[in-house]
């Protein structure tokens, strides 16, 4: 949540997009702290977070921070969590953090379960139920399939694509993109499960790309 103006999070750092449509691309990561959901695999670690001291940053500390990091990927900024959207209902302190952004290019990953502000670029939608806020138009889709081949959360795939085919109605944009991504796990034996599950999806669902977690093959953040 904001307070003051500042904003709850819990580190930034640079590393590449592992997933999804610009995977391989340098970017500057923003995580908040905490979420309104609490999922095992979560990066974050839930409503709580990973982080119990998050930083109180405003939006004039985030933008130094990514200068800080490195000048070149700075255009490129992910905006995740936790849940950020969760954070960004202080209209004062988004419009500061929209201000500060201007010129980057800012995506944002979401359960969509609140509003993403009209000036990202780039909405990344994973459902976790069927809460989904009356405004949600992502630009893509991603599902997690796991070890036992069944997709996590309340929504199904076909519920999911169904809604991917309303966004775009009576407009020029391209529907969300759909990926099905391989939970990730500390027994590599389930992790190699999860991807066959995956593919085998695919294969079946010419609708959908197999997502990927190619910091994870690298070895980075």
């Amino acid at each position: 949540m904001t307070k003051n103006n500042t904003f709850q999070i819990s580190e930034i750092f640079a590393s590449l997009q592992g997933e999804g449509q610009f995977a391989g691309m340098p970017v500057i990561f923003v995580r908040f702290a905490g979420c309104d959901l609490e999922c095992a695999f979560c990066d974050e670690g839930g409503m709580l977070g990973s982080n119990p001291h998050p930083a109180k940053m405003t939006a004039a500390d985030i933008v130094t921070r990514c200068e800080d990091l490195a000048n070149s990927l700075y255009p490129n900024i992910v905006l995740t969590g936790g849940e950020p959207t969760m954070h960004l209902r202080n209209k004062e302190a988004t419009a500061e953090l929209q201000l500060a952004l201007s010129g980057c290019h800012v995506a944002i990953e979401t359960n969509g379960h609140f509003p993403v502000p009209p000036w990202v670029d780039w909405v990344t939608w994973s459902p976790k139920d069927d809460m989904i806020h009356h405004r949600l138009a992502p630009n893509e889709i991603k599902m997690l399939m796991d070890s036992d081949g069944d997709v996590y959360g309340d929504m199904t795939p076909q519920e999911t694509q169904a809604f991917a085919e309303t966004v775009s109605e009576g407009t020029d944009a391209p529907p969300p993109v759909l990926f099905m991504q391989a939970l990730t796990y500390d027994d590599q034996t389930d992790s190699d499960l999860s991807v066959q599950h995956a593919l085998a999806f695919v294969r079946e669902n010419k609708a959908w790309r197999l997502g990927q977690r190619l910091h994870v093959q690298l070895g980075l953040k």
